[in-house]
């Protein structure tokens, strides 16, 4: 009796400490996120989702406008709604908190991990910056994939399932991929909470109706730009990526061993892309008894990898997707009845040691907020500089590229002039019918038709720098376009401007120098 007490009182004690340890990394995260989204300026990405959401009269004018941009409905209905209820442009990154929020707390109190692991997840560059202070789709991916886990056990029960799964389809293109791949696993599971073959064919139906919804939104695409710049693959290619998958998912898995490496002095050949497709590998072991999970997880990184090389180059906030999945796929397969074998194990620790690589550069983040270092973009910075001088208020802004105009208008509503489309307007298509071609003088011509023809001021925000001095070049700026910075135009443009601000180093490509065009004498 005395020993059944005192192993219910330990027992008792051990999950009073669990749960207050999982508040703790909770709150921790949460003063942490909040600590960077004080610190982050947004970029054009993000602002351009609110753009598309505030478009058009209503939700179908807004769908017309959005078609066609490679990104599904369901964020922008989100922003759309969350402005009409607060006419605030910060819903931007409040609803990017509050869903990233909402995934932490589901991870944090509904999943079976160890806390261990799971403050893994949350202190890495994924949970901890890209998806909480990033304002974007992704983040509703990693709250709607835990939302399935957490329903797992009710899928037999009516829509449980199939509803957020197909949402997820809406979130974005690699999202819709892994909402088939779950209702896959849905479908041949056959175990007694399954439900029956009608429930399972309704929920199907649900999906497959989310993923063309998707489809329609997405394509067909008019930023044909972008895929132009994908050089065509072969065979060979294709499966000699599936076979080193690593590469493909670069920023996850091969720039966090090698940042860790260089205070080393060493510098990873390709062995490293081998190794590191070998851990993630290794890692689909966790479901060697469970041989649907253990499919849909190699399938998963198959197809992201195949995304990857033939279709649309993946950035960490896609390939960090593949995490995101397997975390779903294990908390779906827990059973704490059964003891893990070898295998498993080492399956597990394999990837704990991939969330691990993620801590460092999720730290650093928390690093750069609290000691100022350069934010992620300086457009915040060159909103708050026009926004001091009354002069400037009416300005037209326009820049090179146009696409380094995108985040203003969160920030402004100075109207914005794009030069390769030749029209005002606040989102840039990446499209094949754009003026390719721009010299510095076509900057100068346009500003001063603009300034006869609206009677305003004119700012031209530069990225390169300018030196009258150096011969100078035609630069590339990608999507087929490119700008003639060549000495003479270069001194023809300063002659005709003067440099009123400089705004260098930002984390990512949007930095600025502001020139105000002088009017003609």
């Amino acid at each position: 009796m005395v020993r059944s007490a005192n192993r219910k009182g330990s027992r008792r004690a051990t999950g009073q400490n669990d749960r207050l340890i999982r508040l703790g990394i909770f709150i921790l995260w949460l003063a942490l996120v909040a600590v960077q989204i004080a610190h982050h300026a947004v970029w054009r990405d993000e602002v351009r989702a609110l753009s598309f959401a505030l478009q058009g009269d209503d939700v179908i004018a807004m769908w017309r406008g959005l078609r066609g941009d490679a990104h599904p409905v369901l964020w922008h209905l989100m922003l759309r709604g969350a402005y009409a209820l607060t006419g605030r442009m910060e819903v931007l990154q409040g609803l990017a908190l509050l869903v990233a929020s909402g995934a932490m707390a589901l991870l944090l109190w509904r999943a079976p991990f160890h806390w261990a692991i799971i403050a893994l997840f949350a202190f890495g560059h994924a949970a901890f910056f890209e998806y909480a202070v990033i304002a974007r789709n992704y983040g509703i991916s990693m709250l709607l994939l835990f939302v399935v886990a957490a329903l797992w056990r009710w899928r037999g029960r009516g829509i449980t399932i199939g509803l957020p799964l197909a949402l997820l389809a809406n979130t974005n293109v690699h999202s819709a991929f892994l909402a088939c791949l779950i209702m896959g696993v849905w479908l041949f599971d056959r175990g007694r909470e399954a439900g029956s073959g009608r429930v399972k064919a309704i929920n199907a139906v649900l999906v497959a109706l989310g993923v063309i919804a998707a489809f329609l939104t997405v394509y067909p695409t008019f930023n044909d730009a972008v895929t132009d710049a994908q050089p065509p693959r072969t065979l060979i290619d294709l499966a000699w990526a599936v076979a080193n998958p690593a590469p493909w998912f670069a920023e996850m898995m091969l720039r966090p061993p090698t940042k860790l490496l260089a205070p080393l002095g060493i510098v990873p050949g390709a062995w490293l892309g081998w190794a590191m497709s070998a851990l993630m590998f290794v890692s689909l072991l966790s479901f060697v008894r469970r041989p649907m999970l253990l499919l849909a997880g190699a399938l998963s990184l198959i197809g992201l990898t195949l995304l990857f090389c033939g279709v649309y180059i993946g950035f960490y906030r896609h390939e960090a997707l593949w995490m995101l999945f397997m975390l779903t796929l294990a908390w779906i397969g827990w059973d704490a009845r059964v003891r893990r074998g070898v295998v498993e194990k080492v399956g597990w620790g394999a990837f704990a040691i991939i969330l691990a690589l993620q801590v460092p550069s999720g730290i650093k983040g928390v690093v750069e907020a609290v000691t100022g270092a350069p934010p992620f973009s300086r457009s915040r910075e060159v909103a708050r500089f026009i926004k001091t001088r009354p002069v400037l208020h009416d300005a037209i802004i326009m820049g090179d590229p146009d696409h380094l105009m995108e985040p203003l208008p969160y920030y402004l509503d100075n109207p914005i002039y794009q030069m390769r489309q030749g029209r005002f307007g606040k989102i840039v298509p990446f499209t094949r019918k754009a003026r390719g071609d721009l010299a510095l003088d076509d900057f100068v011509a346009e500003a001063r038709a603009l300034q006869k023809s609206q009677g305003r001021p004119v700012l031209i925000l530069m990225r390169h720098k300018l030196d009258p001095d150096a011969a100078g070049e035609v630069i590339e700026e990608g999507y087929g376009w490119t700008i003639d910075l060549r000495r003479d135009q270069v001194r023809r443009f300063l002659s005709a401007t003067r440099r009123i601000a400089s705004f260098p180093q930002a984390k990512g490509d949007e930095y600025y120098d502001v020139y105000w065009v002088k009017e003609r004498g």
